[in-house]
């Protein structure tokens, strides 16, 4: 069941649609509260932060994502652009944002990229400041899917170890596309209410820093 809640106490940039609220991990404090949001390239504010973005995350492993999937491709192509943004108040749009993605709606739901900030990846090792920001913003792309027609998010194994650590079955038997991954609804509704179970002492309206 896709959740329902009351956004009216949120730090959320004002600009931004606020969907979701969620928790990720901050290495030195604790779970902080975040929300999946959605980012508008017609507002000034937004349009800004994605070139910024596409100046500064410069993720080696995977150096196109952003400056060619979400930034120039799709951004302003009628791709939506979802996020992991820190509720607060004291931090510019810029400095909340822990994760990125392009989605394509239709009948289902197409991810076509995801990446998180250069401060919470893996990769960024003992200088990783959040944790869980890519689980963060797949609770609401998966909140999402299932408001489509089919009920259904698909995308290619880009990044298998960490999809596979979501522990939502792939129920892909098309023999033609292998590389992909096809969650139905029992398997995102079974992945957004362990979250939300898991979530719950950390989702208050208290603001963070």
């Amino acid at each position: 069941m896709i959740n329902n809640h009351n956004f009216n106490q949120s730090n959320i940039t004002f600009k931004s649609q606020k969907l979701f609220p969620v928790a990720v991990k901050d290495m030195a404090d604790g779970y902080v509260k975040g929300w999946i949001t959605k980012l508008d390239p017609s507002d000034p504010e937004d349009s800004a932060t994605m070139k910024k973005v596409g100046q500064e995350w410069r993720i080696s492993k995977y150096p196109g994502v952003v400056q060619g999937k979400i930034l120039n491709n799709e951004f302003n192509s009628g791709h939506d652009c979802f996020a992991v943004e820190l509720d607060s108040f004291k931090k510019s749009l810029y400095d909340k944002l822990l994760c990125l993605s392009s989605t394509e709606i239709k009948d289902e739901l197409y991810l076509s990229c995801l990446q998180a900030a250069p401060n919470s990846t893996f990769e960024a090792g003992t200088n990783r400041k959040y944790k869980g920001a890519g689980t963060a913003l797949m609770y609401g792309i998966l909140n999402i899917a299932l408001k489509t027609k089919d009920k259904i998010c698909q995308f290619s194994n880009a990044n298998k170890p960490f999809y596979k650590s979501l522990n939502i079955p792939n129920t892909n038997t098309d023999k033609d596309i292998p590389d992909y991954t096809i969650y139905d609804s029992s398997g995102m509704e079974d992945f957004i209410q362990r979250k939300t179970e898991e979530w719950k002492p950390f989702l208050s309206n208290k603001e963070n820093d």
